[in-house]
């Protein structure tokens, strides 16, 4: 089997010489308004639809055993000692 100074002529502590490759720069890649605002309006959905279960569940936590289960989403008889 060669070694690598066998096969490349040169010994491992030369350096192999590189020629600078010059890549053109690009613009970065711009979004349309209105895909953008889509997106935003999906995750702002998104979010909503997470957090309602946990609103729900603080507001309950916040009534009285009976109005556990109520539909309104801000408990009437308001009780913190729960």
């Amino acid at each position: 089997m060669a070694t690598v100074q066998e096969r490349t002529g040169r010994t491992l502590a030369q350096p192999v010489p590189t020629q600078a490759v010059r890549v053109p720069e690009r613009p970065p890649p711009r979004q349309p308004w209105r895909r953008r605002a889509l997106l935003v309006a999906l995750l702002t959905g998104c979010s909503a639809l997470f957090l309602v279960p946990f609103v729900w569940l603080v507001s309950a936590s916040l009534r009285p055993r009976a109005y556990v289960f109520d539909t309104s989403l801000l408990p009437s008889p308001f009780e913190p000692q729960n």
